[in-house]
């Protein structure tokens, strides 16, 4: 995800320079400030998920691994035995505790609703924040800003969830989606 970011900073960084150097060779200023609305762009793209993703942590947190097999397991007998394991004791010494539960498998079956509704929050607000940033009058840095953050948002979202829904619901979903996007692109997006 990391080098994913900084390739998007830096293409964008180069077209930026690119667009200064094609249209006015001598107008380093303008190069300074597409930089800055670019800078600018990029920071509502990335506080905007870094805000949806913790509002999300906070107000629908999944459960965690540990939940179900606590790190513990293999060096206590007690919690290996209360947990469903077997406490094995090898000839040199060597104790662990062999599992009879799948502790991930536990874990994902838990986290599959919060998901779910992880996923209809981030690309409800990723597909509103496209919307937004397409409907309203803003400086070109915020549209743009929220247009790609709502992008991001929506690949999020369906990074998070696509193990839990099936295909028909992907279909159903998307399609809804691809409508709303398309009916704002045609309303406000006129060439």
């Amino acid at each position: 995800m990391l080098i994913l970011l900084i390739l998007i900073v830096l293409i964008g960084i180069a077209l930026i320079y690119w667009d200064g150097i094609n249209h006015d060779p001598m107008s380093k200023k303008k190069v300074g400030e597409n930089l800055r609305k670019f800078a600018l762009s990029l920071a509502v793209i990335v506080m905007m998920n870094i805000f949806f993703n913790t509002g999300l942590a906070v107000f629908n947190p999944g459960t965690d691994y540990r939940d179900f097999c606590p790190d513990t397991m293999n060096s206590d007998q007690a919690v290996c035995e209360e947990h469903g394991g077997n406490w094995i004791e090898e000839t040199e010494g060597y104790t662990y505790c062999d599992e009879k539960i799948d502790c991930w498998s536990l874990s994902q079956e838990a986290n599959e609703p919060v998901e779910r509704l992880n996923f209809i929050v981030l690309v409800t607000a990723g597909v509103l924040s496209l919307v937004i940033g397409a409907w309203m009058t803003l400086p070109a840095a915020l549209s743009s800003g929220l247009m790609y953050g709502g992008v991001l948002s929506i690949l999020i979202g369906w990074g998070r969830a696509a193990q839990y829904l099936d295909n028909i619901a992907h279909f159903v979903i998307s399609g809804i989606f691809l409508v709303i996007l398309f009916a704002v692109g045609l309303k406000k997006m006129k060439d």
